[in-house]
């Protein structure tokens, strides 16, 4: 199920076409991601990483669930749109704060 979730949200974002996000530099060719390599997604996080629809850290987690929250985030990313700011979600488990 959970592999079936990123492959979904991966292909998702792949099919919106080129992302507005991949204008910017990114210096890094390579995800840093430690636990990647050798992964069947390998390539799209990598692609994903460098149009910087997702963010820089030690870790990807490719085999956890995706957040509803964090697909939401890529897909902001991946158009270049920008949210509105609001002052509370109408989402019970999405903290007013984010």
């Amino acid at each position: 199920m959970k592999k079936m979730l990123i492959l979904a949200s991966l292909v998702a974002i792949t099919i919106m076409g080129t992302p507005v996000a991949e204008a910017k530099d990114n210096t890094d060719t390579a995800a840093p991601y430690s636990d990647i390599a050798g992964h069947w997604a390998e390539k799209e996080i990598e692609k994903c990483y460098i149009a910087g629809v997702v963010g820089r850290t030690e870790e990807f987690r490719p085999d956890d669930a995706v957040t509803r929250i964090e697909l939401l985030t890529m897909f902001v990313k991946a158009k270049g749109i920008e949210p509105v700011e609001t002052k509370h979600s109408s989402f019970a488990d999405i903290p007013a704060s984010i």
